[in-house]
């Protein structure tokens, strides 16, 4: 008798019913949502006194009451988006977003900052040829100004003012173009200087250590990668067509491809500020504008110059040589 009495318990009780919520989640949760909320709010009392004289009796022991919990945990939430990626409800990318979304507000700036010794910034004394040779050859539309060295960041550069005096034909004084630059803390959360950045309606911010010391930027872009992943333009080199790569094994490099993006392929850059593109490097070693077939070697590579069109490298050949060459 009592295996028949947990049988039917079991299947009528338990089994069947979940079946259908599952089947019918939708219809079902909206049919019983206003009696539960009714009845949540009914008992409301109750349940506040039950649990006060719960706490109370707890304390007697020197036992913590009870604490209200979420009813459900980070985890529990990213178990079932994997069940149900798993069936075929989500799909990988919106699992990654979901993923994403929860580590965004368990990051700090300092973990996805660019450092300091890899952006690319300008002296706030730059006479107007300098500085537009360096807005073009680098193909940012913001820059950090700085005076003296880069840890002394003054302001930050937006092309739109540059553009604006120029066709005004009023001379380019960078001091009197800047904005004012938005220092942040290295350990604030990324979540937190979205919303700072939004708020006051910036675009980058500079990160700086415990000591006020310039550490490195971060830009909305940065913020907004971390949720949906990398964000592609025409100045990134993988899918922008800078880079294309030949049947023999040497890269074809755009002219105007960073050399911190360069870098981060593996090519042997040093950190400098003589040059910040493919073009500035060559012209920095080559001393003059090239002709195509004039090459440099540099550890263990060789740069060939392809293509030239006025004053302007567009296209390098990059070969690794032998060891030994």
């Amino acid at each position: 008798m009592v295996i028949v009495i947990s049988y039917v318990t079991l299947i009528i009780g338990e089994l069947a019913p979940k079946s259908l919520a599952l089947r019918y989640a939708e219809g079902i949760a909206c049919f019983s949502a206003k009696p539960i909320n009714l009845l949540s709010k009914g008992t409301a009392f109750f349940v506040r006194v039950l649990t006060t004289s719960t706490n109370i009796i707890l304390k007697l022991f020197g036992t913590k009451g009870l604490e209200e919990r979420a009813f459900i945990s980070e985890e529990e939430i990213k178990y079932f988006v994997k069940e149900g990626m798993e069936k075929g409800i989500f799909e990988e990318t919106e699992q990654e977003l979901i993923h994403s979304v929860f580590d965004f507000a368990d990051t700090t700036v300092k973990e996805i900052m660019v450092p300091r010794h890899k952006f690319s910034a300008i002296d706030i004394n730059s006479q107007q040829d300098e500085a537009l040779d360096f807005l073009i050859e680098t193909g940012f539309s913001r820059y950090p100004v700085y005076k003296d060295t880069q840890e002394h960041i003054v302001g930050i550069l937006y092309n739109k003012d540059v553009f604006r005096l120029l066709k005004e034909n009023k001379p380019l004084d960078l001091s009197k173009i800047v904005r004012a630059p938005h220092f942040v803390p290295d350990t604030i959360m990324i979540s937190k200087l979205l919303k700072d950045m939004q708020k006051k309606r910036v675009h980058m911010a500079i990160v700086v250590n415990e000591h006020g010391e310039v550490d490195g930027l971060v830009t909305i872009e940065d913020l907004l990668e971390e949720i949906v992943g990398e964000i592609e333009d025409e100045y990134d080199i993988e899918k922008g067509g800078m880079i294309e790569k030949l049947k023999d094994g040497t890269m074809l490099i755009d002219g105007s491809a960073p050399i911190i993006d360069l870098q981060d392929r593996g090519l042997p850059f040093e950190d400098t500020e003589e040059y910040h593109t493919l073009a500035g490097f060559m012209l920095t070693r080559l001393q003059k504008i090239p002709r195509g077939g004039e090459f440099v070697t540099h550890m263990g590579y060789r740069f060939t110059v392809v293509d030239v069109e006025g004053k302007r490298v567009v296209k390098v050949k990059v070969e690794q040589l032998p060891q030994g060459k």
